[in-house]
């Protein structure tokens, strides 16, 4: 589901069945293409090409439109996702692991392809760069979020949130982050103010019709808060009585 620009109702724009969020365009979107193979993770901050994670967790860079895909030498890395860094410092963030009993880090790769740097930042659950480049936050214990620069230096926590947010994204004056509620219904997301480390409830979402609604899978929003989009997980059934059976 999702609240589109300059719309003021929900609009259904499933694909196929279980489908995912990978990123939301800074446009208005349009008829559905087909990309690729894989689970495409961001989208270009110029509109012009994904991220796309291969089943091997390998990580390609897909045209949208003409063009040819190139893939990223990731080393011994496998993704597990992947964004782009904002220029002018370019390259991309890739949470990542080197053996399958590893548990997920973040690395960097420059623009250049420079070999994978790992950051300060363990045990990833979720996560999101800032509008400037220059940072991400990462949700890596229960309760804390942890602002990791990415040229090195002091890392800063935030303690104390609630256990079942994770971090959706920045918005787009870097003040604030969006942390959107872990299953449950409806699909709930809230804001945290990193100046006071306040977080308050920002929107509560729910389809017209709930008949089957089971649960909410994550909402992502707009860098602007206008726009946003979620998916909602149904479950339908139907009951069969059978009688006179022997």
């Amino acid at each position: 589901m999702a609240l589109l620009p300059g719309s003021t109702a929900e609009q259904d724009v499933t694909v196929n069945a279980h489908s995912r969020i990978g990123a939301l365009s800074s446009d208005d979107g349009g008829d559905p293409i087909r990309l690729a193979a894989g689970q495409a993770v961001d989208v270009a901050p110029d509109g012009t090409s994904a991220l796309v994670v291969g089943d091997a967790g390998e990580l390609s860079v897909v045209p949208i439109g003409p063009g040819l895909s190139r893939r990223i030498d990731l080393g011994d890395l496998s993704a597990e996702r992947g964004a782009w860094l904002p220029s002018p410092r370019g390259g991309v963030i890739v949470e990542a692991r080197e053996r399958p009993d590893e548990s997920y880090s973040l690395w960097l790769i420059g623009e250049d392809g420079s070999k994978p740097r790992k950051l300060d930042a363990e045990a990833v659950r979720s996560w999101a760069v800032a509008p400037d480049g220059g940072r991400v936050a990462v949700k890596s214990g229960v309760d804390t979020v942890n602002i990791v620069p990415l040229a090195g230096g002091p890392v800063r926590a935030i303690r104390g949130l609630d256990v079942n947010l994770s971090v959706s994204r920045w918005s787009g004056d870097g003040q604030s982050l969006f942390l959107a509620r872990a299953g449950g219904w409806p699909c709930e997301i809230h804001r945290l103010d990193l100046a006071s480390e306040r977080v308050e409830l920002w929107k509560r979402v729910a389809p017209p019709d709930p008949t089957g609604m089971v649960f909410c899978s994550g909402i992502l929003p707009s860098a602007d808060g206008r726009s946003y989009v979620y998916v909602a997980n149904r479950s339908l059934a139907s009951l069969i009585v059978a009688e006179g059976l022997r």
